[in-house]
């Protein structure tokens, strides 16, 4: 392109400033939203493919049943591992994991630190990860008991710039450790993180006891060549096998199958998984915006030069008299085009350096760039920019370059009913999408709003807790409870095994009276003191909680309304249900007499259903202090807690946390993915207001005669109004008609992810539909009124 056409065309874009404006302002943030998507999504598609041969590794998942009720874990059973190595020589390395705690003390000299996300692992870990050593002895790693392995953050926060191997540190006030090396941070794009490596403890590989504890989660890494289906049937039944036992004995059945690591934090939908993971179907939504912007992106630059083509009428005439050909005009329209798209690409790139930290922090990914950044990305961004230069300039080349000579030398183009129709269907795609996008939008409020108001069977507001560590915890958490109580503030304290929001223990099996000893019920429970349920406000429904005074025994149990209704039991007080997990001295299963039933309360997200679950009072430790508080100067009280524990507890930091800041990062995940639509959304219908301004500027000016005349002959400013808007409208119905049952489609499909959601309520479709024809209508009333303002004279000897 000559300096001489570039002058030309950019003199062309002061001319014409609306359309500029409008058409670059269009490009700009569709390229700016597709880009910041594109990063997301490839972020998202990136988890775990950064392990080395990722492709060979696969996580070990069960599935099966347990009495009626089926099972999809992501745990199993800790000799597993063991036993894939001496039996299967496909498998080339394997690793189990297991969280000792989400977060621990760790003592470092007269120093306290707290740490979170500390495994036991087994040594083959570092063969099936390929994680790099960065200091100490990369050989034989773990293969001895009371050595730890740090991550290279864990390290510097507790040595600083120091040498870290060989030196000693205290896990939890109970285990000394023996630092044997410092390893690389995982990867952000992990689906699951660790700050501290420990050996695990050595199983009977062939004590059928142990096959039925699920607590570790396992990994192999198949050699090359291995047919992974052929390998996954092989081990099936392996857990059946090891326990003795045949499908459908005492009601249970588990069977082994491989999930692909690569898959886990997008296409895992399993239980007691190590860490939130994602959702593919939000990446197909995301997928569909980003084309949505796009598409309306160039749709607007289409429909606006065609629109606007009389406007430079003459310009064409004029070229076409001095012989200019069509293929001459077809290069000097898609030259504006493209040249309108990289102007468009510079401005995006500057903006998307301004917005880049808000946009990551709203993601919550830290790197998600710097995974994102690298060269298929760069130079797939700078075709897409000439893609999207071309295709939005073709057919307005292809139309312009097409009108009839004569009569655009008089001012006006015979474009035919072909192009009207043309740029009402691209204005009826722009309707639809909006309405479909305000109706997503609406949904995903509705529901994060449901999460955050609904009954959740307990309070919430102003509850904390803090963990217990190392040894004579019993004793230990019974005195802080004591001393807890008496502080200004506190309305009361209980100590337990978990709290609610944070999920309950794995479970056991439970068989009801009368029923057969096969029929078993995997049920889950805490251990906890009387003060629990007021502590949370968990409300009685039948009966009334253990008190030590009148139910010494620890035989006594609450169970919740979903156990209760399970069983069917009009009448749950003095039932009894026996623990088939657990038996006595003389063989016989542990027996437990209902005396209340509790309101259900949700011990883990929305995604999850309330499960079978019992609260048991009895001893044994009981590492969670549970403290509920008034909502008045909540962080005065906090202080004299933190006081009271430095007494009681010195040298050990109060970590504490809000419970209800627990739950919300249950679903965090949704929170973020919800804002984020929200904004793409948001964008999106911004791109089609202003194709809508756009297009009603040429409508209106196209029919400034017929307003001149109009208002000569009497037509008030509102009749005005109603016949410019009613064409419009009547695009926006047929709009509603064609986004409505797709939006609703959609929507049911998202929702039912929840096993609590919000209602549908059909006044999201109804408000939808309406907001578009008002911001439609809208439009069209601000041009008319700045039509009707002008001269009639004027308006009569337009063109």
């Amino acid at each position: 392109m000559s300096f001489f056409r570039l002058k030309l065309i950019l003199r062309g874009y002061m001319r014409h400033r609306l359309l500029f404006v409008l058409n670059l302002s269009s490009l700009v943030i569709g390229l700016v939203v597709c880009f910041l998507i594109g990063a997301f999504i490839a972020f998202e598609l990136s988890f775990d493919r950064e392990v080395p041969d990722y492709e060979r590794i696969y996580r070990i998942s069960i599935h099966g049943k347990i009495s009626s009720l089926p099972i999809h874990y992501a745990v199993t059973m800790p000799p597993l591992t063991e036993k894939l190595k001496q039996t299967y020589p496909e498998v080339e390395s394997t690793t189990a994991l297991a969280l000792v705690n989400s977060f621990n003390e760790v003592q470092v000299g007269d120093k306290h630190y707290s740490m979170k996300n500390l495994y036991q692992v087994t040594p083959g870990f570092f063969d099936v990860f390929g994680v790099k050593v960065l200091a100490g002895d990369d050989q034989n790693l773990l293969a001895e008991p009371g050595k730890i392995v740090l991550t290279q953050a864990a390290a510097e926060m507790l040595y600083g710039k120091d040498d870290p191997i060989g030196k000693s540190l205290k896990i939890n006030n109970q285990t000394d450790y023996t630092i044997a090396a410092v390893i690389e941070n995982p990867d952000e794009n992990m689906h699951f993180t660790y700050d501290c490596l420990i050996r695990s403890e050595e199983v009977e590989v062939d004590n059928p006891a142990y096959w039925g504890n699920f607590s570790s989660y396992t990994y192999v890494k198949l050699r090359e060549g291995t047919d992974p289906q052929k390998f996954e049937e092989s081990i099936r039944m392996l857990a059946m096998d090891q326990m003795h036992m045949k499908p459908g004995d005492q009601g249970m059945e588990f069977n082994l199958a491989l999930q692909p690591i690569s898959d886990i934090h997008l296409r895992s939908k399993l239980e007691y998984d190590m860490a939130f993971t994602g959702n593919i179907h939000y990446i197909y939504l995301f997928v569909a915006i980003g084309v949505f912007i796009l598409a309306l992106a160039c749709i607007n630059f289409a429909m606006l030069i065609t629109a606007n083509a009389s406007i430079r009428s003459r310009e064409i005439g004029v070229s076409k008299v001095y012989g200019a050909s069509r293929g001459a005009l077809i290069k000097q329209f898609l030259q504006e085009s493209l040249l309108l798209a990289v102007i468009a690409s510079i401005l995006s790139v500057i903006i998307i350096s301004i917005i880049k930290p808000y946009f990551m922090e709203l993601t919550g990914h830290e790197h998600m760039f710097d995974k994102a950044l690298n060269w298929k990305m760069v130079s797939g961004s700078m075709l897409f920019v000439l893609v999207t230069g071309f295709f939005a300039g073709i057919y307005p080349a292809l139309y312009l370059s097409s009108v009839e000579t004569i009569p655009i030398l008089k001012g006006f183009i015979t474009g035919g009913k072909g192009s009207g129709r043309f740029r009402n269907l691209l204005t009826l795609f722009q309707f639809a999408i909006s309405i479909a996008l305000i109706c997503g939008t609406l949904t995903i409020y509705n529901q994060l709003r449901y999460i955050r108001n609904s009954d959740l069977g307990f309070d919430k507001e102003n509850k904390l807790y803090a963990l217990i560590m190392g040894e004579n915890v019993e004793e230990r958490s019974e005195r802080i409870k004591e001393e807890f109580s008496k502080i200004m503030g506190v309305n009361n304290v209980s100590i337990s095994t978990g709290f609610p929001g944070a999920g309950a223990c794995s479970g056991n099996g439970m068989t009801p009276e009368g029923e057969a000893s096969d029929t078993i019920v995997l049920v889950k429970w805490f251990n906890t003191d009387p003060d629990f349920l007021y502590t949370y406000n968990i409300r009685m429904t039948q009966g009334d909680t253990i008190h030590v005074d009148q139910y010494p025994s620890n035989k006594y149990i609450l169970v919740n309304e979903t156990l209760a209704r399970g069983f069917g039991w009009d009448d749950p007080l003095g039932k009894k249900i026996f623990d088939m997990s657990r038996a006595n001295n003389d063989g016989t299963h542990l027996e437990y007499t209902v005396v209340g039933v509790f309101k259900d309360f949700h011990v883990r997200s929305f995604r999850e259903s309330i499960e079978p679950m019992i609260i048991f009072m009895r001893g044994g430790p009981k590492p969670i202090i549970n403290i509920s508080i008034e909502g008045q100067n909540r962080k005065e009280t906090v202080a004299r807690l933190e006081e009271k524990w430095k007494e009681l507890e010195p040298g050990l930091p109060f970590n504490y946390r809000f419970v209800d800041e627990h739950f919300t990062q249950l679903h965090e995940y949704e929170l973020r993915l919800g804002k984020i639509f929200s904004w793409f959304s948001g964008l999106a219908i911004v791109i089609a207001c202003l194709g809508l301004f756009g297009l009603a500027s040429f409508t209106l000016k196209r029919r400034i005669k017929e307003i001149g005349i109009r208002k000569v002959l009497g037509s008030t400013n509102a009749e005005l109004g109603f016949i410019l808007a009613r064409d419009f409208v009547k695009w926006v119905l047929l709009a509603n008609i064609i986004a409505l049952p797709v939006a609703w489609y959609a929507i049911r499909k998202w929702i039912v992810s929840f096993s609590f959601h919000a209602s549908v309520s059909p006044w999201i479709f109804i408000f939808s539909g309406v907001i578009v024809i008002f911001i439609a209508v809208i439009t069209v009333l601000y041009h008319t009124v700045k039509a009707s303002r002008m001269n009639p004279a004027e308006a009569l000897k337009y063109e």
